[in-house]
């Protein structure tokens, strides 16, 4: 029995794309996506010490749209 693999070869390219593509589709999706903001800044003045100084402050939204749980995120 002679197999023309021009025939295997047009039938399985279309298969394994198709496979290999869900699961790259599925690794791409299943991963975390943390996303910075840097809301506002602000600075106070302190008057109430013996030497006055200024203290200054950030904002900062830590947002998570993957779907899968972000870990060890550090800010």
């Amino acid at each position: 029995m002679n197999v023309d693999w021009s025939v295997v070869v047009r039938v399985a390219t279309p298969l394994v794309t198709l496979v290999l593509g869900a699961v790259l589709h599925r690794w791409l999706e299943r991963r975390p996506k943390v996303i910075s903001y840097l809301g506002h800044v602000a600075s106070f003045h302190v008057t109430s010490t013996a030497q006055p100084f200024l203290v200054f402050t950030h904002a900062i939204v830590v947002r998570n749209s993957g779907k899968k749980i972000a870990r060890n995120v550090r800010v």
